[in-house]
């Protein structure tokens, strides 16, 4: 497996842990923040808007950004292990070496990019 698809995998499951964790904290926010609208909790709508809207914002985008990070991440992952080289999609061995239209390592074959003429 190619270091940049082991990447992408962690990139998902730290986007799995961080939905999972943020969207607990922004469902118990907004939670409370609907009971004391409602009037159930006993508590002053606008103490707990302000004592909560922080929570709900830093929840919010911890949500977004574990959601970036499950579908793609594909900005981070660039920046990370950036891949001028071509891969194998089979195998994922470097073909920059390769002769012809074959994988030198699984003998998948492969269409010729731009890349083989320079």
């Amino acid at each position: 497996m190619r270091y940049k698809t082991l990447f992408r995998l962690g990139l998902k499951l730290i986007g799995v842990a961080a939905t999972i964790t943020s969207g607990g904290g922004l469902l118990s926010s907004l939670w409370l923040v609907l009971s004391a609208y409602i009037g159930s909790s006993g508590m002053n709508f606008e103490y707990a808007w302000n004592a909560y809207a922080g929570y709900i914002f830093l929840n919010t985008c911890g949500v977004l950004l574990g959601l970036y990070f499950f579908f793609g991440g594909k900005w981070v992952a660039d920046l990370a292990i950036p891949s001028n080289r071509p891969y194998c999609h089979e195998c994922g061995y470097d073909l920059t070496a390769a002769t012809g239209h074959i994988c030198n390592e699984c003998g998948t074959a492969f269409r010729s990019p731009n890349w083989a003429t320079t």
